[in-house]
């Protein structure tokens, strides 16, 4: 777990250099002897600055490309500092998930202020959709939250994990590893032909991610691509060179979605989508 924790702070932080038709990744680690406030990182974002914003089980740190900078969300200590989600909104603010609630951060005054009506959530992952609005998967439940309003509409669904497309409709996926789609015009939740993963016990979906006309799908077993136009559900990888399962921890896809970049337990692997190609990315410094 250790190792897969660095990674996704490296993750923020590779630099690729290209020779030929050989790529080289160089790899810098950091933790607590280098400004962390924990080891163990839970989420990345990076704003409109280019700041890199880190969470931890014990807060916040902004990195700046030499020195990290601590925050403490609760600072009244009501709740928790153990952020389990990091996003940025169309405004610049950054919204913080955590065991105990979401906080809501002003990076330009650095001001940061518990949201009320979020004020108890267990926070898995939160999204933002174009329009302001916040979705939030909590303790298996999918939320909407209204940030002019400062309302909440609660969806009778056991979530496992989202996504929004350019529409603002909501790709979901269910603890039963079922597909639905929210349409952002109706609120109208409808199934997803595709067909369940296969699952095995006491297996699940970790997180979605849409890249072109592919829903790339992490679980705690393998990585899947859904073919959105033919409703076809490919295995892009279950096991790594050990036999073991893969375990996703995240899907990032690269500027020009030629490529998706998978964090998982057993390391960074590397998908192109034009060669359908999965690269198992090897630390070389």
């Amino acid at each position: 777990m250790k190792r897969l924790l660095h990674l996704a702070l490296s993750i923020a932080l590779i630099i690729t250099c290209h020779k030929s038709e050989a790529s080289f990744y160089y790899f810098r680690h950091y933790q607590v002897d280098e400004g962390l406030l924990h080891n163990n990182v839970t989420a990345i974002v990076q704003d409109k600055l280019g700041f890199i914003w880190i969470g931890t089980r014990a807060g916040l740190n902004r990195y700046d490309g030499y020195t990290f900078r601590s925050y403490f969300p609760d600072k009244a200590k009501v709740g928790s500092n153990y952020i389990k989600a990091l996003r940025t909104d169309g405004q610049g603010n950054i919204w913080i998930g955590t065991t105990s609630g979401v906080f809501k951060m002003n990076p330009a005054t650095e001001q940061i202020a518990l949201v009320a009506a979020l004020a108890n959530f267990n926070v898995k992952d939160m999204l933002p959709d174009s329009k302001g609005n916040l979705w939030i998967v909590a303790a298996g439940a999918l939320h909407k939250f209204d940030p002019q309003k400062g309302t909440t509409r609660t969806y009778n669904i056991r979530v496992a994990a989202i996504e929004i497309d350019a529409a603002d409709n909501l790709w979901i996926a269910t603890v039963q590893g079922q597909f639905r789609l929210l349409k952002a015009s109706t609120h109208q939740i409808s199934d997803l032909d595709v067909g369940p993963l296969p699952q095995t016990g006491n297996r699940n979906i970790t997180k979605l991610r849409l890249v072109k006309n592919y829903l790339f799908v992490g679980t705690t077993y393998g990585i899947f691509k859904i073919d959105l136009n033919k409703r076809i559900c490919h295995n892009i990888l279950l096991k790594d060179f050990k036999g073991t399962e893969i375990f996703v921890r995240d899907i990032v896809a690269a500027v020009n979605k030629e490529l998706c970049y998978v964090a998982s337990e057993s390391g960074l692997y590397i998908y192109n989508l034009g060669t359908q190609q999965i690269t198992h990315v090897k630390n070389t410094s």
